[in-house]
């Protein structure tokens, strides 16, 4: 769930730097706000069921990443409403794009390494029941 509400947020994104007309701006920043608290729900979610230290470190390595492209977004946002896109545009796609793109390499190595464990989990549990 993650994943999907990180990739529609990362569109909402792009459409928010493409987008000129304010009409169209606040339906946006709407929708990339609840995709953010969707993030945010599935983050707290997350961290309670966190198991090893590599799930740990992984997704800390999300958190942080995550955190940064929306602080990048924060300075680029409002650079489109002052006259400033050409250099928005550019921090977007040079520091704001390759953020997200990291944060979700994070979290597809995360949620393999989640299967991994579960796997292996049931692999366990498959080998104790036919003991039994």
């Amino acid at each position: 769930e993650m994943k999907r509400n990180l990739a529609e947020h990362q569109l909402y994104a792009t459409l928010r730097v493409r987008t000129a007309e304010a009409a169209q701006i606040a339906g946006i920043e709407k929708e990339m706000a609840r995709e953010s608290d969707e993030i945010l729900q599935g983050r707290r979610a997350y961290r309670r069921s966190a198991g090893s230290l590599a799930e740990q470190q992984l997704f800390d390595q999300f958190v942080n990443l995550w955190t940064a492209y929306e602080d990048s977004l924060t300075s680029i946002f409002p650079l489109l409403e002052t006259g400033g896109r050409t250099m928005a545009v550019k921090e977007f796609e040079t520091v704001s794009l390759p953020t997200v793109a990291a944060a979700t390499q994070r979290l597809d190595d995360l949620l393999a390494l989640t299967n991994e464990r579960s796997t292996a989990a049931a692999v366990m549990a498959d080998r104790t029941y036919t003991v039994a």
